[in-house]
């Protein structure tokens, strides 16, 4: 299995777990700031048996903090009264709290799950490996990637494959189309290059957010339920 790496040019929300394995946690030098000038929390990591454990601290904020970021995580169109009542506060101070967890930069936006299927849209990886790579080339071909409407995101891993681009279209068509014009743009500097067709995909909600057992996806903006995965990745929060 290759281990993709996402790249925050083309992301708005701070990686948190991209840092845990990328940074020294413990270097709170000007060089491990995040990319929204704030130190980065001290972690612990555990192994057990089944999962790994990640204790992030998170100063300034609590329990309830928590508890709100999962239920708008599962469903963000709740109203404040809907959120107090399952989380046991008022709704006057869910209200505060988004407020506040907006104004801290906590949270960046809110984004509807889009049931891309239902719109007509199959969705298609095209893995690329290059054989070199000016700076100047790969900031050129982001800067093309993400003005293409078709393309809906674009990773840049370590691997096998240096890049990885989702493509959306109605037809193949449109899928052709998309990728004649960025290999005729490119493909100079690829020499390898696979693509594979989504035939199901899922998002899965926060749930380490509260150390939640319980699993909900989305499948193209579709909700279903499902098992386990036999191995997980847990987070849990301490407050200051």
């Amino acid at each position: 299995m290759t281990l993709i790496r996402r790249s925050d040019r083309n992301w708005p929300i701070p990686s948190l777990i991209d840092n845990l394995f990328s940074r020294d946690l413990m270097d709170w030098s000007n060089t491990n700031y995040s990319t929204t000038n704030t130190t980065l929390p001290a972690v612990n990591i555990k192994e057990t048996d089944d999962d790994y454990q990640i204790e992030v601290a998170a100063p300034g904020m609590d329990k309830k903090d928590f508890k709100i970021l999962n239920q708008l995580d599962l469903n963000s169109r709740q109203s404040d009264a809907e959120i107090g009542k399952k989380c046991r506060i008022s709704k006057q101070v869910v209200n505060y709290r988004i407020k506040k967890l907006i104004e801290e930069g906590i949270i960046n936006g809110f984004y509807p799950q889009i049931n891309t299927l239902k719109l007509g849209y199959a969705a298609h990886k095209v893995y690329l490996k290059f054989k070199s790579l000016p700076n100047v080339v790969e900031k050129e071909m982001w800067s093309y990637l993400t003005k293409q409407h078709s393309i809906v995101w674009i990773i840049s891993c370590s691997g096998k494959w240096d890049f990885i681009i989702g493509i959306a279209s109605k037809n193949i068509e449109e899928f052709n189309q998309t990728l004649d014009d960025f290999m005729n743009k490119y493909s100079k500097y690829v020499s390898e290059r696979a693509i594979s067709v989504f035939n199901k995909a899922t998002l899965h909600h926060r749930k380490w957010l509260i150390n939640s057992q319980e699993e909900i996806h989305w499948l193209f903006g579709a909700l279903f339920h499902s098992d386990p995965n036999p191995c997980s990745v847990f987070l849990s929060f301490y407050t200051h």
